[in-house]
């Protein structure tokens, strides 16, 4: 819990090193000991130092010193960590059960909806991706090569869109607009839509990073199409079509 507090550089350098290290190794370890639930949680080693590293991604000095503690191929396995904690299979999540509450009432009860741990690993990867990937080139095209990460960056937008508009076509665009536009129901639309306008901002600048470094501008241009109906859909938020239409622009480059 206090990961998000820290700030590396006040740690002596032994002790530093010694921290990332053993962050590093169970981020990325797949022995029994690493992914099985601990006794005392019903987390794994592994889930719980993401999370940590997760957290320490608040401060973006912190993300320097991960990305600079040796041997860099444990920073690369992370990578592929991350990106296959992006694939989620069932991103349904029981809507086509479940029955919406008033928003117009106080009292919101979301026992009927939860989010699947998946939804949330996914969360973590995405902010954590889009921490490194920002702070080092390097770093944003060991990410770009690896198969399926861009894409399933933009799965996370369109199962998003895919949801919201299937709410709209239940319950009408009156609810939906509502649900992701008062601040009043952002807890009710993050139980329900399982991410938040932040997350969905994140995702596409974590794209926008990887496509800004001119080499990785011909991996992301494959999912040209993809971006544009993301970028002009009527339930994306603004600010996220418009970090999407920056990803086009630097598309456009390619060739030019």
């Amino acid at each position: 819990n206090i990961a998000g507090t820290l700030v590396l550089d006040t740690f002596d350098s032994d002790l530093l090193y010694t921290l990332i290290d053993g962050l590093l190794h169970w981020s990325t370890c797949y022995s029994g000991e690493a992914i099985d639930s601990l006794q005392s949680s019903l987390l794994s080693a592994q889930r719980l130092a993401i999370e940590i590293l997760t957290k320490l991604s608040v401060h973006e000095m912190n993300m320097d010193f991960i990305l600079a503690t040796p041997p860099f191929y444990r920073i690369v396995s992370l990578f592929h960590v991350l990106t296959d904690w992006l694939i989620v299979d069932d991103i349904n999540g029981g809507i086509s059960n479940w029955h919406p509450p008033s928003l117009t009432s106080s009292t919101h009860y979301y026992t009927n909806v939860s989010r699947p741990q998946s939804h949330i690993q996914r969360e973590f990867a995405i902010v954590l991706l889009n921490a490194l990937v920002r702070c080092d080139s390097l770093a944003s095209s060991v990410i770009a090569h690896i198969p399926y990460a861009i894409s399933l960056l933009l799965n996370f937008l369109e199962d998003y869109e895919m949801k919201t508009n299937e709410l709209m076509v239940r319950y009408g665009p009156d609810y939906v607009i509502r649900l992701t536009t008062q601040p009043s129901n952002i807890q009710h639309a993050e139980q329900i839509l399982f991410t938040t306008g932040d997350m969905l901002k994140r995702a596409a600048t974590c794209l926008l990073s990887i496509v800004s470094y001119s080499d990785n501008i011909k991996l992301v241009k494959r999912y040209e199409d993809r971006i544009l109906n993301l970028s002009t859909s009527h339930v994306i938020d603004s600010n996220v079509g418009r970090v999407l239409t920056d990803v086009l622009h630097y598309c456009s480059l390619h060739n030019s």
